[in-house]
C-alpha cells in the first residue's frame, strides 16, 4: 500500500500518514499552512486564507504511484539522496532533485515517484515522503481457504441429473483436476465403513464445473483424500493424440460397483459419449480377492488396486456445445427430447453397473453425438470467423463512429490566425509527425485555418480562408487530434461567433467552407491614400484576387466609369476621392472588401460603404455611417 506521511520532526496538527487510495486518484492541497492528501476537493468556501489550495494531484496504478504539478512546481528529491532540495553537494554542484512545473493548456508533465522519494512545495509547508508499505498476510486466517462437503452418491446423482449441460476447456479441466488429486505420500488410515469417491474428470464430460463446485459435488478434497487415505495418481493423456490411439486415466481404490456412477452421473448427469466401446479392466490378485471379502462387521474391503480406464479409439472429438440465442427460440422441441434421451441413458447404465461386481466392462456404443454441436474451441473459431448479426451490426455502427470522426482529405497545411498555438507547441510536433506543415505566411498555400476559440478578427488570412472555402477550425481541433493520435474531422470544431454574427450582420455557417466571389469579373482601384494604410498590401491584394478581382491596380487615372470597376478610397484627407468625387466617380470605404467576403453578396448600390464628398455630408454624419458600417 502507497502512503505520503510527513516527516517526523513535523509537528502539524491533524494527520500525519495518508494512505492513497489503490487504482484511483488523490490531491494534494494546502490550506493555510496544513498540508493534506484527499480524495476529493473540498468546496471553495470561507475566509481566502482557509480556501485550500491543489498543489499536485496523485494516481495510484498497477505501474506505480505518478505525480502531477497542478498550481505551483513542485521539487523532488530521490530518496537514496536524503538532502535537502536547497542544499550543494560537496563539489558546489546542486544536490539531485527534479522539478515538476504546474500543469498549463500546452503540456502537463508526470513523474513517477519511488519509495523514499520526498515531494518539496514551494510554499512554507511541510514536504511529504513517499512510503510503500507491505500487506501484512495472516496465515491461519479463515478467509484462506474453501472447505469442500461431502454428499452421498444419491445425492450427487439427483443433482447432477437436474443441470443442464455445456461445453468446457479442456485445458481448464485438466489443470483444476490435477490440483484437486494430489497424490500423498503417507496414507492416513480410514475405516472400512467409510465412502472414497474419487471422480477423475474425463473429455467426455459437458458441463464446465467451477473448481469449489467440483470439489463439493464429488468429496474428493485434500482434506477427504487424507481422511480416507485415498492416494490419487492421475495420468491425463493430452486430447491431442492422434485418433485411434488408446487414452488411459487412472483413479483411485473405487469399488467396481461405483464404475457406473464415474462414467454416468459424475458431473454431468450424462453417460459417456463415445463412438466405440470402452473396457474397464480391473486386475484382481490373490490378496485383492481377499480384501475384497465383507469383514467381520460385514462391509466389503477396499481394492488396492486401482482400475484403469482404456478407450480403444474414438471416431470424432467434437464435443457439445451450449446453443445460440437463434438455436434457443428455433430448437426448443430439439433441446427437451435431447434432455428425455440422456435421462433415458442414465438409468439404464446406473441399472447395468449398480448391483453387479465385475472384472471386465464392456459398454457398447450408445448415441452418437447429437449433429451440429460443435467443440467450443472449435465454435469459438467458427464465431470469430462468421460473427452473428448483433455482432455485424456492432461493427458496422463502431466502424460509422470512427470513420466520421477521422479526418479525410490530403495532408494538413495549417495556419493560424489570432491562435494560442505556438510553434513549439506539442500539437505542431504532432502535426509534423504526421506528415502535416504549419504555414506562417499567407502567401503560402493552405487547407485548413486554426482560430482562437472566441470572437474573430478580420484578418487577412481569415478572409483568404473564406473567399476559397477553406475549412476553419478553432484551436481545440489540433489540440485534441494530438491527443487522439489522428487528424479528426473539422466539421465539429467550426467556430462560432454569434457577437460578430451580429454586429456584422453575417452568417458564418453560410459561407464557411464555401467559395465566396463576390468581385469576379471587376477592378478594384485603390487609391495612394488608402494602400499607405495597410502594412502588407501584397496580403490584400491575395485576398481581393481570391474574392474573384480580375486585377488590382493602384492607379485611379483610368478608371472605367461604364465598366466594372471599384474604387476604394479614404473617407477623410484623400485628393484622389475628392477629385474622382467631383468627376462623378463613386468611391467606397476599405470596409466593403471585407463586408462583402464575409457575406458572400456585393452590394455596390446600398450607401453603407458608398464615401460621400465634404460638400455633401458633414463630418460627424461620415462618422455615424461609418460606424454603422462597421
Amino acid at each position: 500500500m502507497w502512503t505520503l506521511a510527513l516527516p517526523d520532526a513535523v509537528g502539524q496538527v491533524g494527520q500525519q500518514n495518508f494512505n492513497l487510495p489503490n487504482h484511483d486518484s488523490a490531491h494534494i492541497v494546502v490550506t493555510g499552512f496544513v498540508v493534506e492528501v484527499v480524495r476529493t476537493l473540498p468546496p471553495v468556501a470561507g475566509v481566502a486564507a482557509q480556501v485550500p489550495v491543489e498543489l499536485g494531484r496523485i494516481t495510484v496504478g498497477t505501474w506505480g504511484v505518478r505525480l502531477e504539478a497542478i498550481l505551483e512546481p513542485l521539487t523532488i528529491v530521490p530518496g537514496h539522496t536524503q538532502t535537502d532540495p536547497t542544499a550543494s553537494t560537496a563539489d558546489g554542484s546542486d544536490a539531485v532533485k527534479y522539478e515538476l512545473k504546474p500543469r498549463s493548456a500546452e503540456q502537463s508533465e508526470i513523474l513517477i515517484l519511488r519509495h523514499g522519494d520526498t515531494i518539496h512545495f514551494a510554499r512554507s509547508v511541510p514536504s511529504l515522503i513517499c512510503k510503500w508499505i507491505a500487506s501484512e498476510i495472516q496465515v491461519n486466517s479463515s478467509a484462506a481457504e474453501t472447505r469442500a462437503t461431502r454428499l452421498p452418491i444419491s445425492d450427487i446423482n439427483a443433482e447432477a441429473s437436474e443441470e443442464d449441460t455445456e461445453d468446457e476447456d479442456l485445458d481448464e479441466a485438466t489443470e483444476v483436476s490435477m490440483a484437486i488429486h494430489r497424490p500423498r505420500a503417507t496414507p492416513v488410515p480410514r475405516l472400512s465403513n467409510q465412502i472414497s469417491i474419487v471422480v477423475q474428470e474425463t473429455p467426455t464430460t459437458d458441463r464446465i464445473v467451477g473448481e469449489t463446485e467440483f470439489v463439493s459435488a464429488n468429496g474428493t478434497s485434500e482434506d477427504n483424500l487424507a481422511s480416507t487415505g485415498g492416494a490419487v495418481s492421475p495420468e491425463v493423456v493430452d486430447s491431442a493424440k492422434d485418433e485411434g490411439e488408446a487414452e488411459t486415466f487412472s483413479t483411485a481404490h473405487t469399488k467396481t460397483s461405483q464404475l457406473g456412477n464415474i462414467f454416468s452421473s459424475s458431473t454431468t448427469g450424462q453417460s459417456p459419449k463415445t463412438d466405440a466401446s470402452v473396457r474397464v479392466d480391473v486386475p484382481i490378485s490373490k490378496s485383492d480377492s481377499a480384501s475384497a471379502k465383507p469383514a467381520d462387521d460385514g462391509a466389503p474391503r477396499p481394492l488396492n488396486s486401482s482400475p484403469r480406464v482404456e478407450i480403444l479409439h474414438r471416431a470424432s472429438r467434437k464435443r457439445a456445445s451450449p446453443p445460440t440465442n437463434d438455436m434457443e427460440t428455433e430448437g426448443g422441441k430439439e433441446n427437451i427430447n435431447r434432455s428425455n434421451k440422456r435421462t433415458k441413458r442414465e438409468t439404464e447404465d446406473e441399472t447395468i453397473t449398480h448391483n453387479n461386481r465385475m472384472s471386465n466392462i464392456d459398454v457398447d456404443e450408445a448415441k452418437k453425438y447429437m449433429a451440429g454441436r460443435k467443440r467450443k474451441s472449435e465454435a469459438s473459431e467458427a464465431s470469430t470467423d462468421t460473427p452473428s448479426k448483433s455482432q455485424r451490426s456492432s461493427q458496422r455502427s463502431n466502424t460509422a463512429v470512427a470513420d466520421s470522426t477521422r479526418y479525410d482529405g490530403p495532408a494538413p497545411r495549417v495556419a493560424v490566425s489570432n491562435s494560442s498555438i505556438t510553434k513549439t507547441s506539442q500539437a505542431v510536433k504532432f502535426l509534423k509527425k504526421h506528415g502535416g506543415i504549419l504555414i506562417e505566411s499567407a502567401d503560402e498555400p493552405f487547407n485548413i485555418l486554426c482560430v482562437r476559440d472566441g470572437e474573430l478578427l478580420k484578418t487577412p488570412k481569415l478572409l483568404l480562408s473564406i473567399a476559397r472555402g477553406t475549412p476553419i477550425v478553432t484551436d481545440k481541433w489540433l489540440l485534441n487530434s494530438a491527443k487522439a493520435g489522428q487528424f479528426l474531422a473539422t466539421p465539429a470544431y467550426t467556430p462560432s461567433a454569434p457577437k460578430q454574427e451580429k454586429e456584422w450582420n453575417v452568417r458564418f455557417d453560410q459561407v464557411i467552407g464555401q467559395p465566396q466571389t463576390p468581385f469576379s469579373g471587376y477592378t478594384i482601384h485603390f487609391t495612394k491614400s488608402l494602400k499607405a494604410t495597410y502594412a502588407a498590401f501584397a496580403e490584400i491584394e491575395h485576398v481581393c484576387k481570391a474574392a474573384g478581382a480580375k486585377k488590382i491596380a493602384t492607379t485611379t487615372s483610368r478608371v472605367d466609369k461604364n465598366g466594372k470597376s471599384i474604387v476604394l478610397a479614404k473617407d477623410e484627407g484623400d485628393a484622389e476621392m475628392e477629385k474622382l468625387t467631383q468627376d462623378g466617380i463613386t468611391c467606397y470605404h476599405k470596409d466593403l472588401i471585407t463586408q462583402s467576403i464575409l457575406r458572400g453578396v456585393l452590394n455596390l448600390d446600398s450607401a453603407e460603404f458608398k464615401i460621400q464628398g465634404h460638400a455633401a455630408m458633414p463630418n460627424d454624419n461620415k462618422k455615424t455611417k461609418r460606424q454603422k458600417s462597421k
